[in-house]
């Protein structure tokens, strides 16, 4: 059985949200009952998201833009919104470092929530966007070059 042209993406993007929907119970409880393993989880997220985002970058928005697509405009803003996202989370990552949350696990939970409902809005809209344009991966320009 062939892979569908969209699987990977959608698979990454699925992983994401379901590491949202496996750090969220620790968000419900006492510091204390996250302390143990919200960091590595965080981790995780990060790293899931960085490869999602490096990923469409060169399978989908990179090889599109750069063969003049008719599609190019709206796949540079798609491009544009994934990188904003993800320069988002990094920061909420970078602020709440683990001082941070033992400080104002409150105010930290409140943060988590805002942006795991911020992100999951986001990739389902680019989701929806990738489906709308009917764009596949393609291999990365760069590795079409060195094949031929």
């Amino acid at each position: 059985m062939t892979e569908r042209p969209l699987d990977e993406f959608i698979r990454q993007q699925t992983r994401i949200l379901a590491l949202f929907n496996g750090v969220r119970p620790l968000l419900s409880g006492s510091l204390d009952h996250a302390r143990d393993r919200l960091p590595a989880m965080r981790q995780e997220i990060v790293g899931a998201m960085q490869e999602c985002q490096i990923y469409k970058h060169a399978r989908l928005y990179d090889p599109h833009i750069a063969s003049g697509s008719p599609h190019r405009r709206a796949v540079q803003e798609l491009k544009i919104g994934c990188i904003m996202l993800g320069e988002k989370y990094i920061a909420h990552y970078r602020a709440w470092d683990t001082a941070a949350v033992a400080a104002n696990w409150h105010g930290f939970r409140l943060s988590a929530l805002a942006i795991m409902t911020e992100t999951r809005k986001s990739l389902g809209e680019e989701a929806d966007a990738v489906r709308a344009l009917d764009l596949h991966p393609v291999e990365p320009i760069g590795r079409k070059r060195l094949a031929a």
